[in-house]
């Protein structure tokens, strides 16, 4: 999700006396998320024009914003494609929150909220799971190539791993409900039916998720996408994870976005450094 580096941009603007707006290429970001009652608003005017290319890549902003003779230095509309991550979690922490994300997950609340339609689905989906804010915990599984299908030992040794951590960040309490999801459908399908966690074997946690949910990318243009609605279940995948207890991710860049939108209890579950009790 291109949209993690959103307040380091705000950040950007304060310091340079700008205004952030942001403007999707595909659909429009207003077709799923808009600026909550009382929240900034980062919609781009009808009458601004941001042309066909932009002026520079994220890597390239530090370099015009610290040189005074850069040609886009001064320039005051300045748009920047965002293509990497840009998040310095120092400059997000709060006395309230010191060592972690919280005010990450505050600043992004009051830049976005899902549209009706789409905040239906939501807690539809919430209701149909048994799941309630904060009162559960998220696991996110993705191997590290998109393209990787393969239910194998390596595959099931990381989704095992994604629950127990999820489960031991919110202090190994199994009484909480574990939602799992991953980029491939056939991986929850595995966990939900086929793994030790599924409650036809007796799991020690109540394990669900989607299995039947077809998770597209707006990223994969290739797809050629013409109804914003088949993205829907990417962002309730994501908002699934920003309403857990606490949640857990692996690689690239769409678990750890959710689990930053979630708060301050999130745990890396391929960070080999960390100790994750086995629950089967």
């Amino acid at each position: 999700m291109r949209l993690k580096s959103i307040p380091f941009y705000l950040e950007v603007a304060n310091k340079t006396n700008r205004v952030l707006f942001i403007k999707w290429e595909k659909f429009q970001l207003e077709d799923f998320l808009v600026p909550p009652e009382g929240g900034l608003d980062w919609r781009l005017p009808d009458g601004i024009d941001i042309g066909n290319k932009p002026d520079a890549i994220s890597k390239e902003i530090f370099e015009i914003l610290n040189s005074k003779h850069h040609l886009l230095h001064n320039k005051k509309n300045l748009v920047v494609r965002p293509n990497v991550e840009l998040l310095d979690t120092k400059t997000l922490r709060s006395e309230q929150k010191p060592l972690g994300m919280g005010s990450y997950s505050n600043i992004m609340d009051i830049l976005f909220t899902p549209v009706p339609s789409l905040e239906k689905e939501i807690g539809k989906t919430m209701r149909y799971l048994g799941l309630k804010r904060k009162k559960y915990v998220a696991a996110h599984y993705r191997p590290l190539t998109d393209n990787y299908m393969d239910i194998d030992d390596k595959t099931i040794y990381d989704m095992h791993r994604a629950i127990d951590c999820a489960v031991h960040a919110a202090g190994d309490d199994r009484s909480l409900r574990v939602y799992f999801t991953s980029y491939q459908t056939h991986y929850v399908d595995y966990i939900l039916n086929d793994s030790p966690y599924s409650q036809s074997r007796k799991s020690p946690v109540k394990v669900v998720g989607l299995d039947h949910a077809i998770r597209l990318h707006s990223d994969k243009s290739h797809l050629g996408y013409e109804d914003p609605t088949t993205l829907y279940p990417a962002f309730i995948d994501l908002w699934l994870i920003k309403y857990s207890k606490c949640a857990s991710y692996g690689h690239l860049g769409f678990g750890k976005f959710g689990s930053h939108l979630s708060g301050d209890c999130i745990i890396s579950h391929i960070s080999w450094s960390i100790k994750c009790p086995k629950l089967v």
